[in-house]
C-alpha cells in the first residue's frame, strides 16, 4: 500500500454510467486506509489509486485533490459518528444521566477506534481552511443534541435550575475532546481511563443537580 505501487491490471473498466461505483469504491477504501494508517497525512491519492487498482489520474475525475477526497470521507464519517452516539443515547432507558453517560462513551470509543477520522472531524486536519457548510451544520446539530441531553439531566433535580445547559454542555464537550485528542498527540503518557474521567465528571454533575429520588409505587 505504497504510493509507488502499480495499479492492478486485473481491474475491469467501469461501463458508461458506472462512474459512481468507482467513486463509492474510492470512498470506502480511503476510509479504511485512514483507519489503518491512523493519520490523514499518510494518505496519498497515489496510494489510494494503487489500493483500488486504478491509474492515479482516474481519481481526479471524482476528486480534484486530496482535500476534496477528505471532505467526502469526513461527511460519511460524521454520519457514522452521529448514528453511534444517538444509538448509545437511545439505549440508556429513562435515566437522563444514563443516556448522557452512554452517549459520551460512544463519543470516546469513536475517537479511540478511529483517531484519523476523529481529527479530521473535530480538528479539520487536511481540509480547506474554511470548513465545508455541512461540517458547520452537522457540528451544530451534534452540539444541540448534547445540550438537549444535558438539559434533561439538569431537569432531574432542583440544583439544575442554577446551571446553564449550554455552558455545561460546552464544558463537557471540551472535556470529551481533550480525552480523545490529547492521547492521540501524546500516546506515551500514562493517561487515566477516558471513560472513568467522564463518569467522574458526570457523577459530580449529578451531585450538584441532586436528582429527585424515584417514588415507589404503593400497592
Amino acid at each position: 500500500m505504497t504510493p509507488d505501487t502499480q495499479a492492478d491490471p486485473a481491474r475491469t473498466r467501469n461501463r458508461r454510467g458506472e462512474g459512481g461505483l468507482l467513486r463509492e469504491d474510492l470512498l470506502v477504501t480511503a476510509s479504511r486506509m485512514l483507519d489503518e494508517l491512523g493519520d490523514a497525512e499518510l494518505l496519498s491519492l497515489r496510494g489510494l489509486a494503487a489500493e483500488v487498482g486504478i491509474a492515479a489520474p482516474s481519481i481526479y475525475r471524482h476528486f480534484p485533490d486530496k482535500a476534496s477526497l477528505l471532505v467526502a470521507v469526513v461527511e460519511r464519517s460524521f454520519v457514522e459518528f452521529d448514528a453511534a452516539v444517538r444509538a448509545a443515547r437511545d439505549g440508556g432507558g429513562d435515566d437522563a444521566f444514563g443516556r448522557l453517560r452512554l452517549a459520551c462513551h460512544a463519543y470516546l470509543r469513536f475517537g479511540r477506534e478511529r483517531p484519523a477520522h476523529y481529527r479530521i472531524l473535530f480538528s479539520g486536519l487536511g481540509l480547506p481552511q474554511e470548513a465545508p457548510e455541512f461540517m458547520r451544520e452537522s457540528g451544530r446539530s451534534a452540539f444541540d443534541t448534547l445540550v438537549g441531553m444535558v438539559e434533561d439531566c439538569l431537569a432531574t433535580g432542583p440544583g439544575g435550575a442554577d446551571l446553564d445547559g449550554f455552558t455545561v454542555a460546552t464544558e463537557l464537550w471540551a472535556m470529551l475532546h481533550g480525552l480523545v485528542d490529547l492521547p492521540i498527540g501524546n500516546p506515551g503518557f500514562p493517561w487515566a481511563s477516558d471513560e472513568a474521567v467522564n463518569d467522574a465528571a458526570l457523577a459530580r454533575l449529578r451531585s450538584s443537580v441532586k436528582p429527585r429520588a424515584r417514588r415507589r409505587r404503593t400497592t
